[in-house]
């Protein structure tokens, strides 16, 4: 940054060159993270759905899945994995019966860069696996 020095009497001011230039002061932006907004885990009449953000060190998944009474009850896994196919962490929902909850899964992805995919999976009440499906971290 150039700082000049203004005419006896005004005092001293630092210019900056879009000052000079007339160009409008910047401020600091928040930086956005990748989303994979359309995760879409069916199984029969049921689903998990929602969005992935995708931070430096984990993922998050905010959504909604749905059990109906003539399924059973159903759960959210979502699993994250690095480029070489290694698992970082995972995480779940309780178990929702006969409803449609909302539900927000943060899950560790502790290395630089963060996951490289992410596995989300609707689980039937008993925490078995019915539907997975893999999702791979935007560019």
């Amino acid at each position: 940054m150039r700082r000049m020095k203004m005419a006896a009497g005004l005092g001293t001011a630092t210019l900056t060159a879009g000052m000079l230039l007339g160009l409008p002061a910047t401020s600091a932006q928040a930086v956005a993270y990748p989303t994979t907004p359309g995760v879409h885990v069916p199984f029969g009449a049921t689903y998990t759905m929602g969005t992935a953000t995708w931070y430096n060190r984990s993922v998050t998944l905010t959504g909604e899945h749905r059990a109906i009474s003539s399924s059973g009850c159903r759960a959210t896994w979502m699993y994250t994995y690095d480029a070489n196919g290694q698992q970082l962490g995972s995480a779940g929902t309780s178990v929702i019966c006969n409803r449609t909850a909302s539900f927000t899964l943060n899950v560790s992805a502790d290395v630089p860069g963060g996951a490289a995919k992410i596995t989300v999976c609707l689980d039937d009440g008993n925490y078995v696996d019915l539907a997975c499906r893999s999702y791979i971290r935007p560019s």
